[in-house]
């Protein structure tokens, strides 16, 4: 029985220290550089959304175009629908 008693208070122990491990640890501080690091991050993702946007128009409009040509081709009459040209982003 003592054995026994040795061991789990070992294991007790050791459950104890490993949460102090665990422990949430403050935020540091933000400084000038990691805000205009996260700045800079945030133009480019912006950047690359508008990017993607634009890649994404002109997919579109090539799928339409070629939807239109393949109608036309089997003698249907589809009316292009009105939307926005697609600009790119500078």
């Amino acid at each position: 029985m003592n054995t026994l008693m040795k061991q789990m208070c070992v294991t007790f122990g050791a459950v104890m220290l490993s949460t102090a491990v665990w422990a949430k640890l403050p935020v540091p501080p933000e400084t000038p550089e990691s805000k205009a690091a996260k700045e800079a991050a945030a133009a480019k993702a912006a950047a690359g959304a508008k990017m993607d946007g634009y890649k994404l128009c002109v997919a579109q409009e090539a799928a339409a175009a070629a939807y239109f040509k393949s109608a036309k081709a089997k003698g249907k009459t589809v009316a292009p629908g009105e939307g926005p040209a697609c600009v790119k982003p500078s």
